[in-house]
């Protein structure tokens, strides 16, 4: 790395350090997780308890990013022969986040996607597996009071102690050091950082990861090197992966998944541990770690088929897994994922209605494009259009919205126009009404004449939006969600996820979300958020971002990957955004050429590098 900023100082950014060490390469991984999951975890725990955070930690204190695919298929419901497995961890579609590698170094031999050095999400020619946001609780809020009149000490177990203040100074260019304080406990006998201040009370966060700094290392090498999904649990002991749903399929058909962290051992499992608890006793102090066996743990079930679109365990199957029975809370949520959402319950309704999965299947599955519960609008919209007084150009709109199969499809001017409805609709209802709806679309409740008349008049209104827009009612979907490149550059876009700071045009947030998160949220499998570029024109930036759909048999397996918007940092390069053209804007994935006799048609360049 250092030889190549040497080689190119024109493509260093001004806050890169002069010269990278291993440990900067161990850390970046490790600080990129921390506040969303390692620590964020508790933080989001002193937040449901009110806590308000000073000022940095409120920044990074947010819940993890919850819109994630995997899903798992066994021989036994497939027409491949093998198992299928699908990973597609959904984030910022900028390609920075990782970078896509093929390794083969004497007995290590890999794919998939990098985070810094961490091979965290691949396979290797035996096993593979996915990771999606949803995890046992791998940390705590702690509520401290102080000493009075010294803020700086409080009691536990009566006994006097100090809080640990550390002294941190960041360079800043062109600008004076910035230095600040931190503030330490030493609950769980690891350092806790005060993360709040209120009075007579300070708030801290202790999670075991503090103390366990090179397991992502190890357990990534450890994942690796597994030749089963048996060697993949055990590899679990070589540290602890960040808290995730790990998903994976082996070359005998075998599938596993495990709802993985480094949770600690809570001496109480009736407390609520999602909220802050008691900082000054021992009585709330962990008990050890659990070891991987005491987590939620799935080996090929009878179903034939895994997955967790980051749904909490209890909504990975039509019936709750019997493997949940008996365990803690605390090993099945960290209170992130506590319920069913849309997109596990469209990979449910397809799993198990499929019961020999061909490649076109696992592709089409991957890239599906269906807005659960359109037709519970639809069908009552239809019946009050059926004798409504509608002009012939509202009526020709009434029409062609009529005719929504529910697919957010790029070609499609039918979902654009129920999008543009769904807009109008939203916006026309008020209190009563809106709840009204809720009753319609999820009870199948016959709409009274305010809910209908507002369904009615909105396909007036979004009838008048879209015709000022470029192709009037001809506009497609894809003519106004894109997926954007270089310079400006975008190109047509399929699929939804409609939820707050999402793609329509709202003045608040997407409240049908909070209303209803199944069946209102028009987001498909296929999840994208989109923002604005000018007024015409919404661009994707959150969503499937490093897709990998594996083929697994006795003989090897084959992979496809998709990476958004394409696989390198140089924006003069055609492959900066090439697969956000001719992949992800066509719903398609590139094959991988995992070995060399595979990759040597198409090498392009070749740099040799020589350790001194």
């Amino acid at each position: 790395m250092n030889a190549y900023l040497a080689d190119h100082p024109d493509l260093v950014p001004g806050w890169a350090p002069a010269d990278i060490e291993i440990a900067d390469l161990i850390a970046a991984p490790l600080g990129l997780l921390w506040s969303d999951y390692s620590a964020g975890i508790g933080i989001n725990d002193c937040r449901r308890g009110g806590v308000r955070m000073r000022t940095a930690a409120e920044l990074t204190a947010s819940m993890p990013g919850t819109q994630s695919n995997q899903w798992a298929v066994m021989p036994s419901r497939t027409a491949t022969g093998g198992a299928i497995l699908l990973t597609d961890p959904h984030g910022g579609m900028d390609g920075r986040f990782t970078y896509e590698y093929v390794m083969h170094a004497g007995e290590f031999h890999a794919t998939g996607y990098a985070l810094g050095p961490a091979l965290f999400l691949g396979r290797n020619r035996h096993v593979g597996w996915g990771l999606t946001t949803g995890s046992p609780d791998v940390a705590d809020c702690y509520e401290i009071a102080t000493v009075e009149g010294d803020p700086g000490k409080y009691l536990f177990d009566g006994v006097e102690r100090a809080f640990v203040k550390r002294t941190i100074t960041i360079a800043v260019k062109d600008r004076e050091p910035l230095t600040v304080t931190a503030e330490y406990t030493d609950h769980n006998e690891v350092p806790s950082p005060v993360v709040a201040r209120d009075g007579d009370r300070a708030w801290v966060v202790s999670t075991p990861y503090y103390a366990n700094l090179e397991g992502l290392a190890n357990v990534a090498r450890a994942m690796n090197m597994a030749t089963s999904v048996n060697e993949f649990f055990d590899a679990q002991r070589a540290g602890w992966m960040f808290p995730q749903n790990l998903l994976a399929a082996d070359r005998t058909g075998d599938i596993l998944y495990i709802r993985a962290g480094m949770t600690p051992v809570r001496p109480d499992p009736d407390v609520d541990w999602l909220r802050p608890v008691d900082g000054n006793s021992s009585d709330t102090a962990w008990q050890g770690i659990h070891e991987v066996e005491d987590l939620l743990v799935i080996r090929s079930p009878a179903a034939g088929y895994l997955q967790n679109n980051n749904v909490a365990p209890a909504f990975m199957d039509t019936r709750p897994p019997p493997q949940t029975h008996g365990k803690p809370t605390y090993l099945l949520t960290a209170g992130y994922t506590t319920g069913p959402n849309s997109r596990g319950q469209r990979a449910i309704d397809v799993l198990s209605d499929t019961p020999q999965m061909t490649e076109a299947d696992a592709f089409a599955l991957a890239f599906d494009t269906l807005s659960l519960g359109w037709e519970r609008f639809i069908t009552p919209l239809r019946a009050g259009l059926k004798d409504a007084a509608l002009s012939p150009e509202v009526r020709h709109f009434a029409d062609d919205l009529l005719s929504f199969d529910g697919h957010l499809d790029a070609e499609s001017t039918a979902a654009l126009k129920y999008l543009y409805w769904r807009e109008s609709l939203r916006t026309s209802l008020a209190g009563f009404d809106r709840y009204m709806l809720r009753d319609v679309i999820e009870r199948g409740t016959p709409p009274d004449g305010g809910v209908m008349r507002a369904m009615v008049a909105g396909v007036e209104d979004a009838a008048a939006r879209m015709a000022t827009m470029p192709h009037g009612f001809g506009r497609r979907y894809g003519d106004e969600f894109r997926v954007g490149g270089r310079e400006g550059r975008d190109w047509p876009m399929s699929g939804g996820r409609i939820a707050p700071g999402g793609a329509l045009r709202l003045k608040d947030q997407w409240r049908d979300c909070d209303m209803g998160p199944v069946f209102f949220c028009p987001t498909t499998l296929f999840a994208v958020s989109y923002r604005p570029r000018g007024f015409e024109k919404w661009v994707a930036f959150v969503g499937s971002r490093i897709m990998r759909l594996d083929f697994y048999s006795p003989g090897g397996i084959r992979s496809h990957s998709l990476q958004n918007p394409g696989i390198s940092d140089d924006p003069e390069s055609r492959h900066a955004d090439d697969q956000a053209e001719l992949l992800t804007s066509q719903r398609k994935m590139k094959p991988v050429r995992f070995e060399w006799e595979e990759l040597r048609p198409h090498v392009e360049s070749v740099v040799l590098l020589q350790r001194n």
